[in-house]
């Protein structure tokens, strides 16, 4: 398999897994590390994808190589924002520094692997998503194209989409949803940006 091949294996096999969200604040639930990185990391070993961390001045990468053929590789990158860790005994620098990266990690990791996460999907509501499961939405020319460009943009999400709107069919998908979906992927330009 070539890396493109095994990075959507590897998205294919995470969602096969049903992982659950332990993570628990700000009013919903994440993904935490512990919840992901044990099945990436199985699941990299199986299809021989090493993933990379490195923390160059101002950004957070995370490098995917094929490990059968090194010199494939993939980047995504995100700007990391100061962590600003409270409470009586502030922590040194050194402790701020290590958080940053396990969060960054923790995001490198949603972005590359195609994770929908909780502040991204769940804070417009997974009550407004049910809540659509219910109700039939017409079939019009201004959705499909919408439907399309996700599409376009990420192959496969609108499987993603569904799945975390338990719902069987784009039709029962929220317009709102299928929005804010489109809008997130076009900030970040898909798999390709």
């Amino acid at each position: 398999m070539n890396l493109a091949e095994k990075i959507i294996e590897a998205r294919s096999r995470f969602l096969a897994e049903g992982i659950t969200k332990e993570g628990k604040g700000y009013g919903y639930q994440f993904f935490d590390m512990p919840d992901i990185e044990p099945v990436l990391t199985k699941i990299c070993k199986d299809l021989k994808l090493l993933t990379l961390c490195s923390y160059p001045e101002n950004k957070a990468v995370m490098t995917l190589i094929n490990a059968e053929k090194p010199e494939e590789t993939y980047q995504v990158e995100v700007i990391p924002k100061d962590c600003v860790m409270g409470g009586k005994n502030s922590p040194n620098p050194i402790q701020t520094t290590g958080a940053m990266m396990s969060y960054m990690r923790r995001y490198l990791y949603i972005t590359a692997f195609c994770i929908s996460e909780s502040d991204i999907v769940d804070d417009i509501g997974a009550k407004k998503a049910s809540k659509a499961a219910n109700r039939k939405k017409p079939n019009n020319k201004e959705r499909e194209n919408k439907l399309a460009e996700i599409e376009r943009l990420q192959p496969g999400y609108i499987e993603q989409m569904k799945a975390y709107a338990h719902v069987q069919t784009v039709d029962e998908l929220a317009d709102d949803y299928i929005d804010m979906c489109l809008k997130m992927l076009s900030n970040r330009g898909g798999l390709n940006g």
